[in-house]
């Protein structure tokens, strides 16, 4: 037997076997994959809980931003302080750079202990408008169980009496309103994104064997749809019928597509890292802040005037902010000293800009004014305009930053291009000229699934006929 002919005997042994396995799997990955273009998995909504908060009590204010910090022993200004309120009482949110999260009362100057289901049913009745009843306080369940939840484990899911049948869940630790979902959400993303991402709470709840069933799963299909291509190719003229006809015209028109889809698919839990990108460090956000000791002057008699749901103070080219959010998620930033209304220009941003990579030259800065291929709005929506700003490191890193905000939106450098095209890209088809058309991608996202359906669902009977017909030939020996 000539190498050729080992090689072409293995190359359909693998595709068959794999196929007979695999095949369903894709099955529920482009269906579910449909429903996900359409019904993302749950997620809070800044704006409505900024909606829901009372508009802060300045009367009630005995605590100052310094007295705080003092009290809390901090060695440079947190990552995030923010004074809002909670049940009738104002109250400091603090974040320090460890993720360290803790809520002082300014009023009585004391720790805010934790959250009674009784007090999370007051807080989700306001946010969601209706009434509630406490259902359990839980460590995760199926909406909660991502990592990101668990600066505010334990949670308490309230039941809403709304037309939505929503169910709100609130921090026991600091009795924020971290996520709400909806009946129609919970269905959809029961058939979409949880087994798309195989996101089943036991198994996701461990973030490392998560990650390694995702990398053994999507690895073997991407021989699966190598094989598939190459088979296809060797036998284009081939005569078929029934099922198998289907099975190869269809891989022939969108095999190139589910080889990239899978591919993008294994690359989104970055395997040994590939596609790591950076974000900014500590030292980097307090440089640019002009100021990391642990103190912000405020005159509180100044800032009073206005009405706020949320204070957030934070400094920008060494000026003490604070950022006024009013209910319906807009900013004003104010002198924190004189209460005036501060107009942070490009040229003071990128003065500031410049101590984010000291030791590194400033090489270009930019104001998008629309969406581009690196900034751009589709799953979410980032505010425009922005400013860019881009370094000569070795890693060619850019920062978004907000000009209405002066903060730090985001860091950009080559690891997270390159996530930028391997997985959003090839995945998502986050491509800049057919996310600008809303239409155009759900149609090609609709048509290219389809294709991937025709392939799976005809391998998965071909793979269940020679399944049947194996054992009945088994059952006719003995």
């Amino acid at each position: 037997m000539t190498a050729w002919r080992v090689v072409r005997y293995w190359l359909y042994i693998v595709h068959r076997w794999l196929g007979i396995f695999a095949c369903l799997l894709f099955v529920i990955w482009f269906a579910s994959g449909l429903v996900m273009s359409h019904v993302g998995y749950p997620e809070a909504e800044p704006a409505r809980r900024y909606r829901a908060l009372q508009p802060i009590d300045w009367r009630q204010l005995r605590l100052d931003p310094n007295g705080l910090l003092s009290y809390l022993g901090l060695q440079r200004f947190p990552r995030e302080m923010r004074l809002e309120m909670l049940l009738g009482e104002p109250v400091y949110r603090v974040i320090d750079w460890d993720g360290t999260r803790t809520t002082v009362s300014a009023r009585s100057g004391e720790h805010v202990g934790a959250t009674a289901p009784e007090q999370a049913v007051t807080i989700a009745q306001a946010y969601a408008n209706a009434h509630a009843q406490s259902q359990a306080t839980i460590t995760r369940d199926q909406w909660t169980v991502p990592g990101g939840f668990n600066r505010w484990r334990p949670l308490h899911r309230i039941a809403m009496d709304d037309a939505a049948a929503s169910e709100v869940y609130v921090s026991a630790k600091t009795g924020e309103v971290v996520l709400a979902t909806s009946r129609a959400q919970r269905f959809w993303n029961w058939i979409g994104t949880v087994p798309h991402w195989i996101y089943f709470t036991p198994l996701r709840a461990n973030q490392p064997l998560w990650r390694q069933v995702v990398l053994w799963t999507s690895g073997p299909a991407i021989l699966l749809a190598v094989t598939g291509i190459w088979i296809g190719l060797l036998r284009l003229r081939a005569p078929y019928h029934g099922w198998k006809n289907w099975h190869h015209w269809s891989g022939i028109a969108g095999g190139v597509f589910l080889l990239t889809w899978i591919v993008s698919g294994w690359l989104s839990v970055n395997p040994n890292g590939w596609l790591s990108g950076g974000s900014p460090e500590p030292e980097v956000l307090l440089r640019y802040a002009g100021h990391d000791g642990p103190d912000l002057p405020v005159d509180f008699d100044k800032l009073a005037q206005e009405s706020a749901q949320t204070v957030r103070f934070f400094h920008i080219d060494g000026m003490p902010i604070a950022a006024i959010v009013l209910a319906d998620g807009t900013e004003q930033l104010l002198d924190t000293r004189t209460g005036q209304r501060v107009a942070l220009t490009d040229d003071r941003l990128i003065h500031a800009a410049r101590r984010l990579m000291p030791d590194r030259k400033l090489i270009k800065h930019e104001r998008i004014e629309a969406y581009d291929s690196y900034w751009y709005a589709h799953h979410s929506h980032p505010p425009l305009p922005v400013l860019r700003v881009a370094f000569d490191d070795a890693q060619h890193t850019w920062f978004y930053i907000d000009p209405a905000t002066g903060l730090v939106l985001d860091l950009l450098d080559d690891g997270g291009r390159r996530f930028r095209w391997w997985f959003n890209a090839l995945h998502r088809l986050d491509f800049s000229w057919l996310v600008q058309n809303r239409v155009l991608w759900h149609v090609t996202v609709w048509v290219l699934c389809l294709a991937g359906l025709a392939i799976s669902i005809s391998g998965t009977v071909i793979g269940w006929h020679r399944l049947r017909r194996k054992r009945h030939h088994q059952a006719q020996l003995r």
